[in-house]
């Protein structure tokens, strides 16, 4: 019986850990963009991607137990994703920078009211997992992949990473689009 009443209680315990996990997630990108977005030049793909990537390594690294993107399990991998982001040029630098300037401005949005002195119970953790799933998603995109490995084949790069049932990667970059001038 005391087996049943500790699974229990661990289960709950793992869900509670994840809670306050994205919870810090959002805290930490909020902390980022009130810090960076006013004075970053999205025009400029280099200063974009940074912004992105400061807002976005530390919660995927927070998160990668639960939703893992193939070929980045280490810190060293997912270093190596935004290297090779920041090496593009011409017309991938030109999409992956479509890409991440419209998910800057959905950052900013989805993290603009959050306010950690508000400790309504149940207030945040909506905008906290949707601000994880969207990064995760956006990290793994399908789209950005094949843009970094353009010349390997691509059939290398067919697995899709489904965050919670919210669409595949790829879904995100293909949508309207309010940076046109990218593409």
């Amino acid at each position: 019986m005391s087996m049943l009443v500790y699974s229990g209680a661990l289960s709950h315990s793992l869900d509670f850990y994840q809670t306050l996990t994205f919870l810090r997630c959002l805290r930490h990108a909020k902390r980022v963009d009130a810090e960076q977005y006013a004075h970053t030049d999205f025009a400029d793909f280099q200063r974009t991607l940074a912004y992105f990537a400061k807002v976005s390594v530390a919660v995927y690294l927070r998160v990668r137990a639960w939703f893992p993107i193939p070929g980045m399990q280490t810190s060293e991998d997912v270093a190596g994703h935004f290297l090779a982001i920041s090496r593009l040029e011409g017309d991938a630098q030109r999409k992956a920078h479509g890409i991440l300037h419209r998910a800057c401005k959905d950052v900013h949005r989805m993290v603009k009211d959050f306010d950690e002195d508000i400790r309504e119970p149940g207030r945040w953790e909506d905008d906290a997992s949707q601000l994880v799933f969207f990064l995760v998603e956006l990290i793994g995109d399908k789209l950005l992949a094949e843009l970094i490995h353009a010349p390997l084949s691509t059939a290398l790069h067919q697995e899709h990473v489904a965050i919670a049932g919210i669409s595949t990667p790829g879904s995100y970059a293909t949508s309207g689009t309010d940076t046109d001038e990218y593409y």
